[in-house]
């Protein structure tokens, strides 16, 4: 047996967003980088299950929309923030 979830994290101004919170959750919940005893995780961010390809593209479509954005000399349409996208795998041996 097997659980698949993933998270978007969005770092903009040394700030943490997390995409894939509502804007309600996003103005209620701080998102914070621990150290725990597994090692480092992000407090209060949201981690979605999924089952196929097409429910991580789909979540990752909706959260680009949240993404900061703004223009440059270079570029009208630059990102300026940086995201850390993580899926993670959970699987058990069934004996």
């Amino acid at each position: 047996s097997h659980t698949v979830t993933c998270a978007y994290l969005e770092i903009y101004n040394e700030e943490l967003c997390d995409l894939f919170a509502d804007e309600e959750q996003r103005s209620l919940t701080k998102v914070d980088i621990m150290e725990g005893k597994d090692g480092t995780f992000c407090r209060g961010q949201t981690e979605i299950d999924v089952h196929s390809a097409e429910d991580v593209l789909s979540l990752m479509r909706k959260a680009q929309q949240f993404r900061q954005i703004g223009e440059t000399k270079m570029n009208k349409h630059s990102s300026r923030s940086h995201c850390i996208f993580t899926l993670k795998i959970n699987a058990k041996k069934v004996l």
